[in-house]
C-alpha cells in the first residue's frame, strides 16, 4: 500500500476526528523535527519488540525529514499508541515474557463490575442503574454490540449470559446504544436499495439494447413490419427472467423506439399498432451493419471500459467469512459487467439471452474483477497484486479446492500467476483463519465437536483403531490413531437446532489450542525399580510340593484304571457274540473289535 501524505500517515483512515500536524504549532522547525524524530523511534522499538499498536504502511527507509518535508500529520488518537508510556508498558510485557515464556498470555475478556454500567464502566453518579432482567434484552444487547463490530463491549458480554452475571446498565446508555445500531442499520438499508436501483436501472436499459439489436437483425433480413404489442410481449419476458416485474407502458415503449429509430413510422389498422420500416431504411441499417469505422469503435471500447472500472472499484467486494452462500457469484460482480459479457457470450439479440447469467459468463466476469487494478504497471512481466480486499468468489474457491485435492504449492503458484485463483500464501491465510475460528467454537462450547452438529439431538458414537504396518520397527513407516464418528438422527418433527455458522475472524487475530491438545507427555518403564504388584491370593509353601505331587500321581493311576476296564469289558461281549452269529454279523463284530483294539 502506498503511503498517502494527506491522511493520517499511521492509519491511512478518512475519521471524523480533526488531522493534527506538528508544522502548525508555534515552535520553531528543530522542534518540529524533534517531534517526527521521537515518533520514529518509537515505532522502531515497537518493531523490535513485534508489539506495534496498528499496522504501519511505510518502512525504516522513511525519515523525518520526509515527515517534515511532507508536512505529515496524523490523528491525536493514533498517534497516543505510539507514546513513551505505550511502549513502556510494551517492555515490560516483553520482558515478562521472556523471563515466563511458557506463561499463556492474558484473556481479553472483561469482567463485568456488578455496580457498574456494562456500556460506560460508571456508577450510580451517572444515574439509576438498571438489571437485565429477561432474555430478550440479553439478546437485542448481543445482536446490537455483534452488528456495530464493538470489540470492548464484545469482550464485556462475553461468557455467559447477562441475567446470570446480573449486568447493569444506564438507560441513556442503551439508548445510545440503540440509536448507533437503528443508524447503522438504517445506512445498510439504504446502500442496499440504492445497489438495488441501480441495477434494476442497468437491467432496463440491457434489456432495451438487446430489444433494438433484434429489430435491427431482423429489418437487416427482409422483414419491415413489427406489432407493438408482440414487440412490447417480447420485452415484458425478458424483464421477467431478470425479476422486474413492474408493468412498462406500451405507449412509452413505443416512444422510445420512434426516437431510436426516426426513419420508422407508426400505423394503425384499426386494432393493432404496427411500426413499419420501408425499403431505405431497410437499406441503410444494411449498410450500417456492414460499414465499421475503427476510430469510432475505439472511443465506444474506451468508454465502456470506463464505465466498467468504475462500477467495479465502486461495486461492493465479497467478504470471504468461511462459506460461500447463495447466489455470492452474481452478487460479487457489478451489473454492468455481466451485461457486457453476457452480451459478449450470447450478443445482443434479445431472443439469445439466456434465463439466468450462465456459469461462462459468472466465470469471465470474476476473472476480470480478480485482475482489475487501479493502476498499471510499467514492464509487462510484473506481477499483478491482488488485494485481499477486492476477491470475488470463484479465485478462492479454486485455490482452496486444488489445496485439499492436490496439496501442491507449485500448481496453485502458477494458476496464481495466470490470475485464476488466489496464491498459496493466501489459501494458508484463509485456512488458518478458518481453524481459527473452529478452535474458538472448541473453546466456546467447552468441548472439540464438528460444528455441523445440531442441539437436541440423539448422538451416537464410534471409536475405532486406525493402524497401518504395525509392524514396522520404526516410527516413520507406521502408523497408529483413533478415528471417531458421531452420528446424529434428526426426524421431521424434531430436526435438531443449527448452530450458528463459524466466520472467520479478522486477520489481526490469531488463536492457539490449548497446550494439551498438541503436546503429548512421553512414557517410559523405568527398568531399575519395577513395581510387581502382590497376589491377593494365599500361595502354597515349599514344605508341602512332594505331598501334592504324590497326590497328583495317585489320581492320573485311578484315572487309567477307570479307563482300561471300560474298554475291556465291551471287547468281551464282542468275542461272545462272534460265536453266535453269522458271517455277516461276524465281519460286523470283527470291525468293532479292531476299532476297540486300535483304541488300547
Amino acid at each position: 500500500m502506498e503511503l498517502d501524505w494527506n491522511q493520517c500517515v499511521i492509519c491511512q483512515q478518512d475519521k471524523p476526528e480533526p488531522l493534527k500536524c506538528p508544522m502548525q504549532g508555534p515552535t520553531n522547525s528543530c522542534v518540529k523535527i524533534d517531534v517526527y524524530s521521537s515518533f520514529l523511534a518509537n515505532l522502531k522499538e515497537f518493531r523490535d519488540l513485534d508489539a506495534l499498536p496498528t499496522s504501519i504502511c511505510f518502512g525504516d527507509n522513511v525519515s523525518a525529514a520526509d515527515h517534515l518535508a511532507h508536512r505529515a500529520s496524523w490523528h491525536k488518537s493514533c498517534h497516543l499508541k505510539y507514546n513513551n508510556s505505550k511502549l513502556t508498558k510494551a517492555r515490560k510485557r516483553k520482558a515478562k515474557h521472556m523471563d515466563n515464556p511458557e506463561q499463556r498470555p492474558p484473556s481479553k475478556r472483561q469482567a463485568i463490575e456488578v455496580d457498574c454500567c456494562v456500556f460506560c464502566m460508571e456508577g450510580h453518579e451517572e444515574g439509576d442503574l438498571h438489571q437485565v432482567s429477561t432474555f430478550d434484552a440479553d439478546s437485542n444487547i448481543r445482536t446490537m454490540i455483534t452488528v456495530l463490530q464493538e470489540t470492548e463491549l464484545l469482550g464485556r458480554i462475553d461468557g455467559g449470559d447477562l441475567i446470570a452475571k446480573e449486568t447493569k446498565y444506564h438507560l441513556k446508555c442503551l439508548t445510545s446504544l440503540r440509536n448507533r445500531y437503528r443508524s447503522h442499520i438504517r445506512k445498510l438499508n439504504q446502500d442496499e436499495e440504492k445497489a438495488h436501483a441501480d441495477e434494476e436501472n442497468m437491467n432496463i436499459s440491457r434489456v432495451f439494447v438487446e430489444l433494438v439489436s433484434y429489430i435491427e437483425k431482423t429489418v437487416g433480413s427482409g422483414t419491415s413490419l413489427f406489432k407493438l404489442s408482440d414487440i412490447h410481449s417480447l420485452y415484458m419476458n425478458r424483464l421477467k427472467d431478470f425479476g422486474i416485474s413492474k408493468g412498462f407502458n406500451k405507449t412509452r415503449l413505443k416512444e422510445r423506439l420512434l426516437e431510436h429509430f426516426p426513419e420508422a413510422d407508426e400505423q394503425f389498422d384499426g386494432r393493432n399498432t404496427i411500426i413499419t420500416f420501408n425499403k431505405a431504411v431497410q437499406s441503410i441499417l444494411r449498410e450500417a451493419m456492414k460499414k465499421r469505422d475503427f476510430s469510432e469503435d475505439a472511443i465506444t471500447l474506451a468508454k465502456a471500459a470506463t464505465i466498467i472500472r468504475t462500477d467495479i472499484f465502486n461495486h461492493s467486494s465479497f467478504k470471504f467469512t468461511g462459506s460461500f452462500p447463495p447466489h455470492c457469484q452474481e452478487n460479487s460482480l457489478p451489473s454492468s459487467l455481466k451485461l457486457l459479457t453476457s452480451l459478449i457470450f450470447n450478443g445482443p439479440n434479445l431472443k439469445d439471452q439466456d434465463q439466468c447469467e450462465s456459469q461462462e459468463c459468472l466465470t469471465v466476469g470474476q476473472a476480470i474483477v480478480y485482475n482489475t487494478k487501479k493502476r498499471g504497471s510499467a514492464s509487462c512481466t510484473a506481477k499483478t497484486r491482488h488485494s485481499p480486499d477486492h476477491e470475488p468468489p470463484l479465485p478462492i474457491y479454486i485455490g482452496l479446492n486444488l489445496h485439499q485435492v492436490t496439496r501442491s504449492k507449485k500448481l496453485i503458484q502458477q494458476l496464481h500467476h495466470m490470475g485464476i485463483c488466489i496464491s498459496y500464501d493466501r489459501v494458508l491465510e484463509v485456512e488458518d483463519e478458518i481453524a481459527t475460528a473452529v478452535s474458538e467454537q472448541f473453546e466456546k462450547d467447552g468441548v472439540v465437536a464438528p460444528t455441523c452438529l445440531r442441539r437436541g439431538l440423539f448422538t451416537v458414537g464410534a471409536l475405532d483403531n486406525l493402524d497401518h504396518n504395525p509392524s514396522s520397527t520404526t516410527a516413520e513407516n507406521a502408523f497408529h490413531g483413533t478415528g471417531i464418528s458421531l452420528f446424529q438422527f434428526p426426524t421431521r418433527a424434531d430436526p435438531g437446532e443449527s448452530r450458528a455458522a463459524t466466520t472467520s475472524p479478522s486477520r489481526t487475530k490469531q488463536h492457539n489450542l490449548p497446550n494439551s491438545y498438541t503436546v503429548v507427555p512421553a512414557v517410559a518403564l523405568k527398568t531399575s525399580s519395577v513395581d510387581v504388584p502382590v497376589l491377593p491370593t494365599n500361595t502354597t509353601s515349599m514344605q508341602s510340593l512332594p505331598t501334592c505331587l504324590e497326590e497328583d500321581v495317585s489320581v492320573h493311576a485311578t484315572n487309567m484304571q477307570l479307563l482300561q476296564t471300560c474298554i475291556e469289558e465291551p471287547l468281551q461281549t464282542c468275542l461272545e457274540e462272534v460265536l453266535q452269529t453269522s458271517l455277516e454279523e461276524t465281519l460286523h463284530c470283527l470291525r468293532k473289535m479292531y476299532l476297540f483294539s486300535q483304541l488300547l
